[in-house]
């Protein structure tokens, strides 16, 4: 989860999974630790001063990406961070950190050797971790609630299905661009944006082959694909000529870690200004299963809509980055959705094949 000083430190998760720097598993499936679960154990008789060489963190040996972060930069390495004894990590050190890496790097980077830590038993951690399928019902709970009645059944979307380290990494190479797709001169506003995604207009061609979206703003991202050669917005001609593209092909690596035992091919990548949408389609001509990762801008003001079950469902973005993973059949029923925001929001989807 991106930095964000209006944002509750806990609100995210510490996940034992395969990640694109090493193995944190904990067992033979991914599980999430919700931080919240563990505030109760924060309390000062666990506060000890800890050797930083004898705890083992999320990039411990990959410093130089770390330092790249937003966190990083905003990181307070003296607020005390969380480790745990007793608990797996891929470097068979004392303690295995479950919250403050940037700090970590940033206590490391100023050359301090030991810092206050709260040490808690993993023993006591391990009953509160949850799988993959229970984080992502979790993770309804936070959704903003919407006008229309939500599902009561297992949901088609899966949120948050990519760890939130990638989410990190990928968030780097977009960085420098937030504040450039903002200035684009070719942004328009759409006053009357939001009849496009809305259920009237799902009625009107819910019977119809809609594929592809009918209506639209938004604009293609600039990237830099495999070859190298610069990918221009043909339909606007403009550039980013004092900045390099983004970088697709580093995209593509780190999406293709999280997900090995599929091929990852790059499906869209927008940037919506506030007023911008994607209106209802189905994408079933292409029939497979999909990720969806973006930015967003602020908090709740952009969304993920689909309909499922007779509802429309809508997923809030949260401020920062979001990832979705569902499955586009290419039979009825179809799985109708569409994008909507008030914000600027950057989104790149991917086809897992």
């Amino acid at each position: 989860m991106l930095y964000n000083e209006n944002l509750v430190w806990y609100n995210k998760t510490h996940s034992a999974i395969v990640d694109w720097e090493a193995d944190w598993t904990i067992s033979d499936e991914p599980a999430y630790l919700y931080l919240e679960d563990i505030l109760h154990l924060l309390t000062d008789d666990r506060l000890e001063t800890v050797l930083l060489s004898d705890i083992a963190w999320k990039g411990k040996h990959k410093s130089s990406l770390v330092k790249q972060d937003l966190r990083y930069r905003n990181a307070d390495p003296y607020i005390p961070g969380i480790v745990a004894f007793n608990a797996p990590n891929p470097y068979n050190d004392k303690y295995r950190m479950i919250d403050g890496k940037h700090r970590m790097h940033k206590l490391v980077s100023e050359n301090v050797k030991e810092s206050e830590f709260y040490v808690l038993d993993f023993e006591k951690l391990r009953p509160l971790f949850v799988s993959k399928k229970e984080a992502v019902v979790k993770s309804y709970s936070n959704v903003a609630p919407s006008k229309i009645p939500s599902v009561s059944y297992a949901p088609m979307l899966e949120i948050n299905p990519i760890d939130e380290d990638i989410l990190e990494e990928i968030y780097k190479i977009i960085e420098p661009f937030i504040s450039v797709l903002k200035d684009n001169p070719t942004k328009k506003v759409v006053p009357d944006w939001e009849k496009y995604v809305s259920k009237e207009s799902l009625d009107e061609i819910y019977d119809k082959d809609v594929s592809k979206n009918l209506d639209k703003n938004l604009i293609r991202v600039l990237t830099r694909g495999r070859g190298g050669e610069p990918v221009e917005s043909i339909e606007h001609g403009w550039t980013l000529s004092k900045l390099r593209f983004i970088d697709l092909a580093e995209i593509e690596w780190l999406v293709q870690s999280a997900f090995p035992k599929k091929r990852v091919q790059l499906s869209g990548d927008f940037y919506y200004p506030p007023t911008g949408f994607m209106g209802w389609h189905t994408n079933h001509d292409a029939p497979c299963e999909r990720l969806y990762i973006n930015y967003a801008s602020a908090d709740k003001k952009s969304f993920f809509r689909y309909f499922e079950g007779g509802q429309i469902v809508t997923d809030y973005d949260k401020i920062g980055m979001n990832a979705r993973k569902f499955t586009c059949p290419g039979k009825p029923p179809y799985f109708w959705h569409c994008v909507g925001s008030e914000c600027d929001r950057i989104s790149f989807g991917f086809k897992l094949l």
